[in-house]
């Protein structure tokens, strides 16, 4: 399962997208409903597959008008 929530991250990441923007899509992907717990604790786990990714090289960041942007690389 872990795989596979990376790959659907990495589909959102096709293009650069904030963290706020691949939240709201993964939440989208799962049917999950939005609250200010399922915010936080699933905002932690998508922060940290984004790390992990970034850290395999599969992931990149940059910094854009005050914003950073994840993307697939």
């Amino acid at each position: 399962k872990v795989l596979a929530v990376a790959e659907r991250l990495l589909a959102v990441c096709r293009e650069p997208v904030t963290f706020e923007d691949a939240l709201a899509e993964m939440f989208a992907a799962y049917g999950l409903t939005m609250n200010f717990e399922q915010y936080v604790l699933v905002g932690s786990t998508v922060r940290s597959f984004l790390m992990w990714l970034k850290d395999s090289g599969r992931l990149a960041c940059q910094f854009v008008n005050s914003q950073m942007l994840w993307q697939a690389v």
